[in-house]
């Protein structure tokens, strides 16, 4: 499979398409190398098990939190389907999996920044602890809460009325306002 990025879609060639960002107080720089498949590479796959492949390449993500601490990601990904995806830009490439990274890092942000889980050393219960902050984070949402610290101040305000909301729906006048 390395013969396959020789020349096409290797780190080593200037990348299709560049990304950056600077907040959470890090600079995050993404790079996108993009290479459509031809027959030939096609059928390797499909033999691999891949339906109707189409297009490979290689996806890096570098962080600098600014002290001189660099973490860098690099996943290579295949895509394919019934669509033609080999007219898709690599502009195009690099959001749609910035897009899929963004739904997955949002939640862990929410809950490290509401919740200060990674400050917590309770490795025993971690588990349990993250998935009931995950629950308790999606009902303030569907509470109607855009920001869940408003939620935890409406529920600190009225936590007598606590278990009325989770058995019977009834909701205090902070939510929704």
């Amino acid at each position: 499979m390395q013969a396959l990025w020789e020349g096409k879609a290797h780190p080593a060639r200037r990348p299709d398409a560049q990304a950056w960002d600077t907040r959470s107080d890090r600079l995050t720089r993404w790079s996108l190398w993009v290479h459509p498949l031809t027959q030939e590479e096609r059928t390797y796959f499909a033999e691999l098990g891949w339906p109707e492949p189409q297009v490979v390449g290689i996806y890096r993500r570098q962080v600098d939190d600014g002290q001189g601490v660099r973490q860098t990601e690099t996943r290579l990904w295949l895509a394919g389907g019934a669509w033609d995806l080999t007219s898709l830009s690599p502009a195009t490439w690099l959001a749609i999996l910035r897009g899929h990274w963004q739904i997955e890092n949002s939640l862990f942000y929410v809950l490290d920044r509401t919740w200060r889980e990674d400050a917590h050393g309770a490795r025993f219960i971690a588990k349990m602890l993250h998935v009931l902050r995950v629950w308790v984070t999606t009902w303030l949402r569907r509470m109607g809460f855009r920001y869940v610290p408003d939620g935890q101040r409406c529920m600190e305000a009225h936590d007598q009325d606590l278990l009325l909301w989770l058995l019977y729906g009834v909701w205090p006048q902070c939510v929704n306002s």
